[in-house]
């Protein structure tokens, strides 16, 4: 993990530079397309033309799961003329779905990178693990939005949301499954709130979604009132779990995305507090075990979800490249 956090760009370094080339963003649909067929010569060659362009990418191989996992991620550090902001991809050829994990906000919500991995390795039937390459405050707010332009979860020129969006097409011209996206994001600790707060990427419910009450029945059998949902006033909830929360993931791209194309029940937004992510990293603590059966949960709620139980992942995912002389360490 260490290897790919070393590629993030920093807070206030404007290092990230926003996706805007066409041919680029053809090369990355046409590299996940390759990885997602195990077509390696295919997805070196793409790497390859990506070279000639001065993009500097590997393709990696998780080594040390039973799960055949493929990815890419960027190789050029932030101070490199080279550097972009791609970030990170993992790919499972032989998943039965479209599950996607997606960490739009790696350092600045401090953890959530730890934990999406987490959850993408424990899920037997994830598809695919998505991992932002800047800090969400790498670059001024140059478009005047409200956002800064590396803040992949409000702009769209940037990776993830180049490939969310080419899988919803692809799901509408009926060539894929629709997927399912799920992220966390970090919350500050608040008195008023339960530790975590999910939503459908707005402050109501959407009418017929209910994977996010499974998920928080689930959850709260085993912790009691740890969970909210936006827009749900839980009927024997605690005086926290009113329904009405601070942030409920409105005006999230990749959230907007996917209820854009009639999925938006597919999108599940998670805010995590940060004593809940500090018990997490150390191993220890009602947190963590909190976070743990959260990441337990979501395998079972969703339709293609696994039932086994979850155990917590231990140190050492090493990515073998595949082009290359050398391997970096993804887990922590």
């Amino acid at each position: 993990m260490e290897i790919y956090r070393d590629t993030i760009a920093p807070r206030d370094s404007n290092a990230f530079q926003p996706m805007t080339s066409e041919l680029v963003e053809t090369s990355f649909r046409t590299l996940m397309d390759h990885l997602w067929n195990d077509n390696l010569t295919g997805a070196a060659g793409v790497v390859k033309e990506l070279d000639s362009l001065g993009y500097r990418v590997g393709l990696v191989q998780v080594t040390d799961t039973d799960i055949y996992t493929i990815g890419f991620m960027e190789l050029a550090h932030p101070e490199s003329p080279y550097y972009q902001g791609f970030g990170a991809c993992l790919f499972r050829p032989d998943s039965p779905g479209l599950t996607l994990y997606q960490s739009v906000h790696p350092t600045a919500d401090l953890y959530t990178e730890y934990v999406s991995m987490d959850a993408f390795l424990t899920d037997s039937d994830a598809a695919a693990l998505m991992l932002a390459g800047s800090h969400k405050f790498a670059n001024p707010d140059a478009n005047h939005n409200g956002f800064c332009d590396s803040d992949t979860a409000h702009e769209g020129h940037n990776l993830i949301t180049v490939l969310t969006r080419d899988l919803l097409n692809q799901w509408m011209n009926g060539i894929g499954p629709a997927p399912w996206i799920i992220q966390f994001h970090g919350a500050y600790d608040r008195d008023t709130e339960p530790d975590i707060v999910a939503s459908y990427g707005r402050d109501d419910l959407l009418p017929g979604a209910v994977e996010l009450q499974m998920v928080n029945q689930c959850l709260e059998s085993v912790h009691p009132h740890t969970m909210g949902i936006c827009g749900y006033p839980e009927p024997f909830g605690s005086s926290l779990e009113d329904g009405v929360y601070e942030l409920c993931a409105a005006g999230n791209v990749q959230g907007e995305l996917i209820i854009a194309f009639g999925l938006g029940g597919r999108f599940m937004h998670f805010e995590l507090e940060r004593h809940i992510r500090d018990d997490y990293m150390n191993g220890t603590g009602p947190g963590c075990d909190t976070i743990v059966t959260l990441i337990h949960c979501l395998s079972v709620a969703l339709p293609e979800g696994s039932t086994e139980q979850l155990v917590p992942v231990g140190d050492g995912i090493w990515l073998g490249l595949l082009i290359g002389l050398f391997a970096v360490k993804l887990r922590r």
